[in-house]
């Protein structure tokens, strides 16, 4: 099981310590994640033999049921001690990630010219070492949106953001994206670049634990961008 895989399984045993089973939007909101990204997750975890699944009548919606899901018996993982990278980060941080979410989410529904704008100027406002390199994760994601393959992002994400991030792991991360980035010939590519120095120069301030959150930002902002369409239930 992923890192990645364990927090969501954990998030839902979380949730049904209280009641029978969850829907995937009880995981998305705990998460903070789109409701599409828990979906696929929950099922990638039920396949996994870790989640089982339950249909539930729901009385509002003209007797439709619902999917609901619950950990298999003894498959719930045990509690971390501790805090998890992203709570450990200042809370200007913290403040901020939701807001990198809605972006990302707005460039999945509109489109990115106007999001890549307003992150841009966000760029040049940044004034703490985690807010900008946060900000320019986005910027670099919501790029390849425009102008890369999934796949190939896909991949870009899982060879260099592993479980045990480091900052020669982000700064990879961030050299294979801007290579895709000129290769496509489009005119972005040296806007973004404009800013790689300072990224560099900044992610080293950053400790370790800002690199981990960093990392799981990443993966979540990919997977709100590249989300499969909605499921009916």
């Amino acid at each position: 099981m992923t890192p990645r895989q364990e927090q969501f399984l954990e998030a839902l045993a979380e949730i049904c310590r209280h009641q029978e089973a969850a829907h995937y939007t009880d995981v998305a909101q705990r998460l903070q994640v789109s409701k599409w990204t828990a979906y696929d997750m929950m099922q990638r975890l039920e396949a996994a033999g870790y989640v089982e699944r339950l249909y539930e009548v729901d009385p509002s919606t003209g007797g439709r049921s619902r999917i609901l899901f619950r950990p298999v018996a003894g498959q719930a993982p045990a509690r971390p001690q501790g805090p998890s990278p992203t709570e450990r980060l200042p809370s200007e941080w913290q403040a901020l990630r939701p807001w990198l979410l809605q972006q990302v989410q707005d460039a999945q529904d509109r489109g990115g010219p106007q999001v890549l704008h307003d992150l841009h100027e966000a760029l040049r406002g940044a004034r703490s070492p985690g807010a900008f390199c946060a900000v320019f994760t986005t910027v670099l994601l919501v790029t390849l949106k425009l102008v890369a393959d999934r796949l190939e992002v896909a991949w870009l994400v899982e060879t260099f953001l592993p479980s045990t991030p480091s900052q020669a792991s982000l700064l990879l991360f961030a050299g294979a994206a801007l290579a895709i980035l000129y290769r496509s010939g489009h005119a972005l590519a040296h806007r973004v670049a404009s800013h790689a120095p300072r990224y560099r120069e900044t992610l080293a301030r950053l400790d370790d634990a800002h690199h981990a959150a960093l990392s799981l930002l990443a993966q979540d902002l990919a997977r709100h961008l590249w989300a499969d369409p909605a499921p009916s239930a």
